[in-house]
């Protein structure tokens, strides 16, 4: 298999694993010693490097009355899947252009001016392609640990990394499939070039993304500094697990990255804003 692979398909992981799917805990630490379900970045991120794989998931199966939200499960604890998180943070690095349909659209995103890094968080993200209109959690640090989303339809955004809408790419995490069946991003593999993404902020705004591409790397050739890029154009990206699932590692092999960039931002419709003013 290669290293990377750009999605054409729309690959779906297994339908009849019943795999309990967590996007686990982000731990600021220096190495790659986790527990179960743990999203880890060394302990120079929040001071500008990363250098420790981040974004894992809890792949093992477990019976259906295991606790969903349980962050450390009790022993034998299974192993983990890497998702490697930002390596450092840098300016934009040069990203492919794109072809197709969409080019044109996106050479003229491409000279919209970023929003300041002041851009509000979001609150929704929306994907009509997908059938979703989540809610955003922000992942926030405690003590060493950043907290992850616990509810599998939720998404979540790393409040320390760009903002959708200002400069550089705004990265968001969701869980692929949950004991129950399908999470939230089940289908992310299956999105198309030129797919709308409306991210709703808290100033009632809307920044508008569109899929460029969608790519699945080998965990061991994850590409931190393109997916979490610091600086440049306003960018989304959004990953989770994908590939096969490994049962004797208890993990899938690839991650998937679904990149897309701003086209547009909306601005609060004044009644709206006026409603809310009201109530």
């Amino acid at each position: 298999m290669n290293d990377r692979n750009t999605v054409t398909g729309g690959r779906e992981p297994a339908r009849h694993r019943r795999v309990l799917r967590r996007i686990g805990e982000m731990v600021l630490a220096p190495s790659l010693f986790i527990g179960a379900a743990a999203l880890l970045v060394s302990a120079g991120y929040l001071a500008g490097r990363l250098d420790t794989p981040g974004l894992v998931a809890d792949a093992a199966e477990r019976p259906a009355s295991s606790p969903a939200s349980a962050v450390r499960p009790p022993p034998p604890l299974p192993p983990v899947d890497v998702l490697p998180a930002p390596t450092e943070r840098t300016s934009s690095p040069p990203e492919p252009g794109a072809s197709g349909p969409v080019a044109e659209a996106k050479e003229r995103a491409e000279r919209r001016k970023p929003r300041p890094m002041s851009t509000p968080a979001p609150v929704t993200i929306s994907i009509p392609d997908m059938d979703i209109a989540q809610n955003v959690v922000e992942l926030g640090v405690k003590g060493s640990v950043l907290q992850t989303p616990k509810d599998y339809g939720d998404i979540g955004w790393w409040r320390d990394g760009p903002t959708p809408g200002s400069a550089g790419a705004a990265a968001v995490v969701g869980h692929v499939d949950s004991p129950d069946g399908p999470a939230v991003f089940y289908q992310l593999a299956g999105l198309r070039e030129g797919a709308e993404i409306s991210v709703l902020r808290k100033d009632g705004s809307t920044a508008v993304f569109a899929i460029d591409r969608v790519e699945r790397y080998s965990r061991n050739a994850f590409p931190s500094e393109q997916v979490y890029r610091v600086g440049g154009r306003s960018a989304l990206h959004l990953i989770t697990c994908g590939g096969d699932y490994d049962r004797e590692a208890g993990q899938y092999e690839d991650n998937v990255v679904a990149y897309a960039y701003l086209m547009d931002i909306r601005d609060a419709n004044p009644a709206d804003e006026q409603k809310e003013t009201d109530s």
